[in-house]
């Protein structure tokens, strides 16, 4: 009997788990800019909260969802987060920076040495 007990909370748990809801889909925040990408939405997919458990200032970086043509899928959309290795590298005008690279690979400080973007995926 004792042993059942103990027992009872971990059979309870799958249907605490499973009824729970799920993160949902993504969120759209106020001043969201309409029409195609253009400059303008750099504000709005920069990340100036402090994220939890970072206990340093990070340098200027964007995250978001940006919408992908999935036919038929209830999140039409694919999660990205860029990182700049200097203010404003990211957003350099056209043909400059062309010659710097966008991705080394290096024990620490990749951020310091190029700019990178991650997608999530599948699509």
């Amino acid at each position: 009997m004792f042993i059942s007990r103990k027992l009872i909370p971990l059979a309870i748990l799958p249907a605490l788990v499973l009824g729970q809801e799920g993160i949902g889909f993504p969120h759209d925040y106020p001043g969201k800019p309409t029409g195609d990408f253009s400059p303008e939405w750099q504000a709005y997919f920069q990340v100036t909260d402090p994220l939890p458990n970072v206990t340093f200032t990070m340098d200027r970086n964007w995250a978001g969802n940006i919408p992908v043509d999935r036919p038929g899928h209830p999140n039409n959309t694919l999660f990205f987060w860029g990182f700049e290795k200097e203010n404003g590298s990211l957003t350099a005008g056209d043909g400059e920076r062309s010659n710097e690279p966008w991705g080394i690979w290096l024990n620490g400080g990749w951020d310091h040495l190029a700019d990178y973007i991650w997608v999530d995926q599948p699509v």
